[in-house]
């Protein structure tokens, strides 16, 4: 075993010096390989400030959010360079590793937007709306209100539509919102922020968007609305839906209704909510009926 991980240590090694050779051959084979620390070339290459070795390393498509044992990435030591630092912005670089926070405020404060905005495009592309923009790192240290305020300013479009889908905090959003972040958005899913509330069994957030006038209706790739969403997750969010209007008797694209699923999936309360519901409706429509007859 030990002679195992003394020959990964060398590769890795071996990797790591010929990037810092400009006319080395690089060995893409073992370009991401980690020593027994967790080690990758681009991590070495970090921690040693060598910019010229983390460019050729990326230019031959090292993995930039490989973690060793800590939890570092490369960007956890990009304090120590900024052209490192820069780069691996670029290349999108996640801020949820280790000491990422510190990351992203030292590139701001060298005005690296551009490079912000790339690196969040990059990660888009390979990962959808599932990573952590910039913005959504920066919201989780409400008390570096600066730092937030300034992303927002200077955060495409893009990288502020992933942030409201992405975002759990209510600050957050209204910041979003006044930026003029359509409330209606969606992600690749048709989740609205109402869907993802629902999803996350966030009430509170789920009262903001109503009150933001987010589309009740609104329904994901599959037809489901919030309603449908939290017929089977929770009766509080159930509830609260109902008391805003929502529609109890939509139904999904294979044509499950709320009482469908709240029988199939849900709890008791679910399926007496929806059951007494469904009674109103049709004395309602007796009613209705009986006035219409009436005036015959």
């Amino acid at each position: 075993m030990k002679e195992l991980l003394e020959h990964y240590e060398y590769l890795v090694n071996e990797v790591f010096r010929s990037a810092r050779t400009e006319n080395d051959i690089i060995d893409i084979s073992n370009i991401n390989l980690s020593d027994y620390r967790g080690n990758t070339p681009l991590i070495l290459a970090a921690k040693s400030r060598d910019f010229n070795a983390v460019k050729r390393l990326l230019e031959h498509g090292a993995s930039l959010n490989c973690s060793n044992g800590d939890g570092s990435t490369a960007l956890s030591y990009s304090y120590r360079s900024i052209p490192c630092l820069q780069i691996l912005v670029r290349y999108g670089a996640d801020y949820s590793c280790k000491h990422g926070r510190n990351a992203l405020k030292l590139a701001v404060q060298n005005d690296l937007f551009d490079e912000i905005n790339s690196g969040n495009k990059i990660l888009f592309e390979k990962r959808g709306f599932h990573f952590d923009t910039a913005l959504i790192v920066a919201s989780k240290s409400p008390e570096d209100k600066l730092l937030l305020e300034t992303l927002i300013k200077k955060c495409d479009g893009l990288c502020l539509k992933v942030s409201l889908l992405r975002a759990n905090s209510i600050e957050l959003v209204k910041s979003l919102i006044s930026a003029g972040v359509d409330i209606n958005e969606s992600n690749d899913r048709g989740h609205t922020l109402l869907h993802r509330a629902v999803l996350n069994n966030n009430v509170q957030l789920a009262q903001f968007a109503v009150s933001a006038k987010v589309n009740i209706e609104a329904t994901d790739v599959e037809g489901y609305t919030a309603f449908l969403l939290a017929v089977t997750r929770s009766t509080v969010m159930m509830e609260y839906l109902m008391s805003c209007g929502a529609n109890t008797l939509c139904a999904n694209k294979n044509g499950d209704t709320a009482l469908s699923r709240a029988l199939r999936f849900g709890t008791i309360r679910a399926i007496h909510l929806l059951s007494k519901k469904d009674l109103e409706s049709r004395d309602e429509l007796n009613v209705e009926d009986a006035l219409h007859n009436e005036d015959n």
